[in-house]
């Protein structure tokens, strides 16, 4: 993480817990301040409701912010938490915590839960299991012909012809929960797996298609190669083709749909039910029994794929969407007493610990948490 946004993190969290000197509240307002002043961003564009904005920020928050910035500037500059810091909107809500009752933050959360990182098992066609992440880079393994690899940033790559004469051999790379992987297929098309996710692929793509199959979540940079389409099997009977394209696959089994989001290039999705075109920006939602329900338009891509640039991103994300997201990523099981009813917008790094990422939420007022051992509760 850049140094700058690690140091804001650490400054937020403080001023979550409202243990922030005078000198660090300056220091929390110079890095907003400029980081405003390096966007690139046209901070009034016509779309946002500024008079809304403004009314949700901290009024701690509005009041630590000099006045002579004007006020469109005043509000995106602490709006920047969202747009360019990966921050979450400071929201005030009339829900203060109860300390006698929950206890406090320190209390509550001095059993801390790293981020998640780069973990994965890969499966050979005999049934071996490499655990990548404690091998060292090089070759790690052969299937027929072709070589595995890891490289030194841990993405696995295969090279090497397999003889036309051998039978097709299948290995299947998955992450934990708690895990991501970056993997090369042997067509030279790019996938990335987030937590509790796996791709079942073969050493070498031979006829007229490439095939795979995944659980979980993937994005995919497909290599381009008009005679052979590439396929996604999603389960349930639904499929994702493409020539040459860019997009990312959610079929998390504890997700409400399965669906498919289209970034760049064209993709069908099939199913029992018929076949379905999207156009960059667009997603397709398919019930668990396989049905296409919905064409969605105009979806924010980069919204969708954060988490491979390491972030959460929330808008108008309900609390149990939020928690399934961090219990994978995390490795968390999450109990709830009580329902908060908050709405959660903006993005989180996802290389901060559970601590500080709760601390950044409960900010957002409405919400509390308790870390115990690999337990997660959540209250009003």
């Amino acid at each position: 993480m850049d140094k700058n946004l690690q140091r804001y993190w650490d400054l937020l969290a403080l001023y979550a817990e409202q243990r922030c000197s005078p000198a660090e509240r300056r220091e929390l307002e110079t890095l907003i301040r400029d980081s405003w002043d390096q966007s690139p961003m046209d901070h009034s564009a016509p779309e946002v409701d500024w008079s809304m904005v403004y009314a949700r920020i901290h009024p701690q928050v509005r009041q630590s912010l000099p006045r002579r910035m004007g006020w469109r500037r005043m509000i995106a500059a602490a709006a920047v938490l969202i747009l360019f810091l990966g921050g979450t909107w400071l929201y005030h809500r009339s829900a203060p915590l109860n300390v006698t009752a929950t206890g406090s933050q320190k209390e509550r959360f001095h059993n801390d839960i790293a981020a998640g990182g780069n973990k994965a098992v890969l499966t050979l066609a005999g049934g071996q299991k490499l655990v990548l992440d404690s091998l060292v880079n090089g070759e790690i393994a052969r299937q027929g012909g072709a070589s595995i690899h890891k490289k030194v940033d841990g993405e696995i790559i295969y090279s090497g012809a397999v003889p036309s004469n051998e039978a097709l051999s299948y290995n299947t790379l998955s992450t934990p929960r708690g895990g991501k992987y970056q993997l090369t297929l042997p067509d030279g098309t790019k996938v990335w797996l987030n937590a509790a996710s796996s791709i079942t692929y073969p050493v070498a793509f031979r006829g007229a298609e490439r095939k795979v199959s995944i659980t979980g979540e993937a994005y995919f940079e497909v290599a381009v190669n008009k005679s052979r389409p590439f396929q996604v099997d999603m389960g349930k009977g639904v499929t994702t083709e493409v020539l040459g394209t860019t997009f990312d696959i959610n079929v998390y089994s504890d997700e409400p749909v399965l669906k498919t989001t289209l970034v760049e290039g064209a993709v069908n999705v099939r199913t029992a039910a018929g076949t379905k075109l999207l156009q960059p920006g667009q997603e397709a939602e398919i019930t668990r029994q396989g049905e296409v329900v919905t064409t969605v338009t105009s979806v924010n891509t980069e919204n969708t794929t954060a988490w491979i640039r390491d972030e959460f991103f929330f808008q108008k994300t309900n609390i149990e969407e939020m928690m399934r997201q961090i219990a994978r990523w995390y490795d968390v099981e999450v109990v709830y007493q009580g329902k908060p009813k908050t709405q959660f917008v903006g993005s989180i790094p996802r290389s901060i610990s559970a601590a500080s990422l709760f601390k950044v939420l409960e900010a957002t007022g409405g919400v509390h948490f308790i870390i115990e051992g690999k337990k997660i509760t959540v209250m009003p």
